[in-house]
């Protein structure tokens, strides 16, 4: 028995072994400080609250004091995908973890931390993913139907109608989804399933679209000149391909039909007035009166765009740009390559700042559209990047069985939770996105020979690596023994070199602290590692350290070792 004064002595050496770890975290640069530095953030709940071993669950926090830059960790594992979106949420994906309670962990840029104790639950992954049924079998093509799916082994996961991703969808559990529909055509459609480890499942003619069948609801611009020539965009729902386009009974040319609630289209030429715009497909027709006025002249006097800043940006969208230029009226609207920008924002007649728009790779038209129909556009006033910051370098091991089952390891940047593999064509399985900066997946089954590797982001940009890899002929090929292994579909993941001078997640494959330290392929004086203990507080191992109450805890943690698939942060220093 441990009498008071035994306990008294404890909690000191408890204490001296916390401080001596919090110095040596602060003389390893970027190491996670003591709850006590820095702006210490609050957490008041994770939702979901539960989620698959598997990762992947998209998880909102919310609490108070979130700075930009903040990490977050379950169960000691890196989320990855983090957004701050303000001082009091946070969303994330969670990462890989091991059934049962997670202690959540959010370390704010300038050092401070807070930890939730048991703030999020790991499920048991489902032998299968499956689709059982729909709450509701029908909706309009409007969309935006509330639905829930029930079926097994939902995590992390994307939902299609149709092929059209819908809105809102939130994972309730491993056997429920909750979300909204997305706009259609008449007539039944698949419902598919993906989950973030590649997987997916599909409910053929599950739901219906319904209703008038065809709408228009807006047109952009809203007008042009009588020569014609203006670049149209035309709203709705319930498009088909083959859909004609009338503006004031003139068929349109450079007729496209984006998807079902867009089509493209080029002005014919007209006569001084208002006229309608009428859509017609598969034999119905829908129209707005009134939608598109001829001009003899450009209207809109000193109406003008001398200038964008910055004129290029990622075309997943998002990039804040400023126009300058004379003659902007409040309520003015900004299309680039005719897709409507967000956040508007006109705090005089001759700027305009707004957030870019998603669009494909190259340099589009910026058009300024005044509330009362008159319009500037500077051609090629911005440069999409297709795959700014998006690349894939490397793919190893570079070669492996036909019959499928090689774990690859995808190196590159840009890598965005949620992202699909595809290997000579075919998707892989088990993807597991680490951050930003690697990728896991496990090979489908392939002909002999070279095949590109593709990493599709969620949005479609994607990197390829031509002929990276090699189907070999046979059955089953080991990797090369200097390729770490690491298959996220089992619970025996063994650890993966860590970047220099950055944190890494460590999925250990158990063993003593000297297989950890070679598993890291960091040196040992270079080297530091936490992990979460039961109380929510980190347990620090630095293997060069000289002072033995650094390690103590940490030893007497692992005392017969550390235990396959333990999540480990880990940092190499140089």
């Amino acid at each position: 028995m441990c009498d008071r004064w035994c306990r008294v002595i404890r909690k000191q050496a408890a204490f001296l072994v916390m401080f001596v770890a919090v110095a040596v975290a602060l003389v390893l640069s970027g190491v996670p400080r003591s709850a006590h530095a820095g702006t210490n953030p609050t957490i008041g709940g994770v939702s979901p609250s539960s989620g698959s071993v598997l990762g992947g669950t998209q998880i909102t926090i919310t609490g108070s004091d979130f700075l930009p830059g903040a990490a977050v960790y379950i169960g000691g594992a890196a989320a990855t995908g983090v957004v701050v979106a303000s001082s009091t949420q946070i969303t994330a994906t969670t990462p890989r973890g091991i059934t049962g309670s997670a202690n959540v962990l959010i370390i704010n840029s300038d050092g401070g931390a807070r930890t939730l104790n048991s703030g999020f639950f790991y499920t048991e992954a489902s032998s299968a993913l499956s689709i059982s049924g729909l709450s509701a079998a029908s909706g309009p093509i409007r969309g935006g139907t509330p639905l829930i799916i029930t079926g097994t082994g939902f995590s992390g996961t994307v939902v299609t109608f149709g092929g059209a991703p819908a809105t809102g969808v939130q994972v309730l559990g491993p056997s429920s989804i909750s979300l909204r529909t997305p706009p259609g055509v008449a007539g039944a459609v698949t419902v598919a399933v993906r989950n973030g480890d590649g997987t997916t499942a599909s409910l053929p003619n599950a739901f219906t679209y319904a209703g008038g069948g065809l709408e228009v609801t807006g047109v952009t611009p809203l007008g042009g000149l009588v020569a014609g020539g203006a670049a149209m965009r035309i709203f709705g729902y319930g498009f088909a391909a083959g859909s004609a386009v009338l503006v004031g009974g003139t068929p349109a040319t450079n007729v496209v039909v984006v998807n079902s609630t867009l089509i493209t289209a080029t002005s014919p030429a007209g006569v001084v007035g208002t006229v309608p715009v009428v859509v017609t497909s598969g034999g119905v027709s829908a129209s707005i009166p009134n939608a598109f006025s001829y001009r003899a002249t450009a209207a809109g006097s000193g109406l003008a765009v001398a200038s964008i800043a910055p004129a290029t940006g990622s075309a997943v969208g998002g990039t804040s740009v400023t126009i300058s230029g004379a003659g902007f009226s409040g309520g003015a609207v900004v299309y680039f390559g005719g897709v409507p920008a967000s956040d508007a924002s006109s705090p005089g007649p001759s700027t305009i700042t707004v957030r870019t728009p998603p669009n494909v790779a190259g340099a589009v038209p910026v058009t300024v559209v005044n509330s009362d129909g008159s319009s500037v556009t500077l051609n090629n006033g911005f440069t999409y990047e297709g795959n700014s910051g998006f690349t894939l370098s490397s793919v190893s091991p570079a070669s492996g069985a036909a019959s499928g089952g090689t774990v690859l390891l995808l190196s590159g940047a840009g890598f965005v939770s949620g992202a699909m593999v595809t290997v000579g064509g075919v998707n892989a399985s088990n993807v597991w996105v680490v951050g930003d900066s690697q990728v896991y997946a496990t090979t489908p089954a392939g002909a002999s020979g070279p095949a590109t590797v593709t990493v599709t982001n969620p949005g479609g940009l994607s990197a390829s690596l031509a002929s990276s890899f090699t189907y070999g002929a046979g059955g089953t090929t080991p990797p090369p023994a200097s390729t770490p292994t690491v298959p996220p579909s089992s619970g025996t993941s063994i650890g993966f070199p860590l970047p220099v001078r950055g944190f890494g997640l460590v999925v250990f494959g158990g063993g003593s602290n000297a297989a950890l330290v070679s598993a890291s392929t960091c040196t040992s004086s270079s080297l530091a590692f936490w992990s979460t203990n039961a109380g929510g507080d980190f347990d620090v191992y630095v293997p060069g350290a000289s002072i033995g109450a650094v390690n103590e805890a940490w030893n007497a943690r692992f005392a017969n070792g550390i235990p396959a698939s333990t999540p480990l942060i880990g940092r190499c220093q140089s």
